[in-house]
């Protein structure tokens, strides 16, 4: 566990009426299966049938977040690099010391998303 300054009860069962009200919002999308895997953080786990992100989506708001393991599955599915997406670095930066040989970026919108795909040198 690493203990992290938060502006609010995040990932916890303070969160638990915030929950409750995504899954009703999620009921009214119908979500198709993905193109490749991903890594639920609440259970580090692959995902890929569409009809299971709901419910994950939903205990992660107020589950523990499996981070560390999150990671090591990324790497282990064949992650060649790890974009975290908006403000912030923190993620990124237990990435890296999670899995120092997977080379981290962070972008805010779908252009700088774009940027970093089109110039990362994938295999």
């Amino acid at each position: 566990m690493i203990p992290l300054k938060v502006s609010g009860a995040f990932h916890s069962k303070f969160m638990q009426p915030a929950a409750q009200g995504l899954a009703a919002h999620l009921q009214q999308i119908a979500f198709e299966n993905a193109r490749f895997p991903v890594v639920a953080n609440v259970t580090a786990e692959a995902v890929t049938l569409g009809q299971d992100v709901p419910a994950l989506l939903v205990r992660q708001v107020a589950g523990s977040v499996r981070w560390e393991e999150s990671v090591r599955r990324l790497v282990s599915l064949g992650a060649e690099a790890i974009i975290e997406i908006g403000p912030g670095k923190v993620l990124r930066g237990l990435a890296k010391k999670i899995a120092p040989e997977v080379p981290t970026f962070g972008a805010f919108s779908g252009e700088e998303i774009e940027t970093i795909v089109r110039e990362l040198p994938l295999s």
